[in-house]
């Protein structure tokens, strides 16, 4: 990556990363509960399957932004007063809302107990873990930085191999052998492996194409076939190809591949292809849509009686119908002084910079 103030890849990351955050909601009903292997099942296991490397995808690239090497001389406290402004405020926000709603929904008094559990185990709503991840690596980002900065790119390239190893291991153990849980001090740590990969795939991997498609490919494959034939020994169960760690056997090169052929790609688009243009003008948005578009797909299946998708032509309509719902409340949201700041997104700004480009 050039050192610029746009980056292409950034915004294409983002907006598929988003999309792909909510296929793997809308499919994960059926995916994990089949009535019969058939057709349909696996249409779900194969858009899930493209989808899955979403989060490690927004921490790969959170990871190629924030550990840059023009942000090494950054002082400190200016990094964590723009961070708390982009992630601190929806972090407080969105887990106040999502555990006040999630009460509502169940009939049940919010209380102080169950608000200090869930914020100290991380469990809140099924993809708030993510701010944890987030805010946890964040807080670790400077010393990471001077880490990574006095480290060849072969010793960080096996500083990654390490870290995704012991997690694999750990993964694996804990799945099977124990049963720790990580905490909200300790979110972050499985995923530092994910974070520095990302810095390490802009700045020193060799640009081989040919290596990301193999990765892909590998992870891809071995995910379908695999979470079938757990799937298959145990329904319902979530274990090494189904599940929220991303830290499978499958999941890591998968994510990796994935991650490296946008970044490859995206060296040969023009800054005026409109499939970009889309893109730079949805990419402000997607955190805001990351963060609400649950309480709207539960709403509205909840309110309008909608049957979770069973086959992948179903599920994709409905994911686009929720994405543009999202984003254009995001939007709306972007549009009010002050309450902006929870969905991290400033409407007018957006659109006038869009116009601009």
């Amino acid at each position: 990556m050039s050192e610029r103030n746009y980056w292409l890849a950034g915004d294409i990351i983002r907006v598929f990363a988003t999309f792909g955050v909510l296929i793997v909601h809308v499919v994960s009903h059926h995916l994990k509960n089949p009535d019969v292997f058939n057709v349909a099942w696996w249409s779900l296991n194969l858009i899930e399957s493209l989808s899955i490397w979403a989060v490690p995808g927004f921490i790969m690239l959170s990871g190629a932004l924030l550990l840059s090497p023009n942000r090494y001389d950054e002082p400190i406290i200016d990094f964590y007063r723009k961070r708390i402004t982009r992630i601190g405020i929806p972090f407080l926000f969105w887990v106040g809302a999502y555990l006040t709603w999630e009460k509502w929904r169940q009939g049940q008094p919010l209380s102080i107990d169950y608000v200090v559990q869930s914020i100290i185990s991380s469990d809140v709503s099924w993809h708030l873990f993510f701010l944890f991840i987030i805010v946890g690596l964040y807080i670790m980002t400077p010393w990471v930085r001077l880490w990574v900065s006095r480290m060849s790119s072969r010793d960080e390239l096996s500083l990654i191999i390490t870290l995704f190893a012991i997690m694999v291991v750990g993964d694996i153990i804990n799945r099977y052998l124990s049963q720790w849980g990580w905490n909200a001090a300790t979110r972050w740590i499985p995923y530092l492996g994910y974070y520095i990969a990302g810095h390490y795939i802009v700045y020193h991997a060799p640009k081989k194409f040919g290596t990301y498609v193999l990765l892909f490919t590998i992870g891809f494959l071995g995910n379908i076939i695999g979470k079938y034939i757990e799937m298959r020994l145990a329904t319902g169960s979530i274990g090494l190809f189904y599940n929220t760690s991303y830290l499978s056997i499958t999941m890591i090169p998968l994510a990796i591949g994935l991650f490296g052929i946008i970044v490859t790609l995206a060296e040969f688009i023009s800054v005026n292809n409109l499939f970009l243009r889309i893109c730079r003008l949805l990419a402000p948005s997607t955190l805001g849509v990351y963060l609400i578009h649950l309480m709207i797909m539960l709403e509205l299946q909840e309110r309008f009686e909608i049957a979770s998708p069973f086959h992948a032509g179903s599920a994709i309509l409905f994911a686009v119908s929720l994405a543009i719902i999202s984003f254009a409340i995001t939007y709306f949201i972007g549009i009010l002084p002050v309450v902006r700041s929870i969905v991290d997104c400033h409407t007018q700004k957006v659109f006038s910079q869009f116009k601009k480009s």
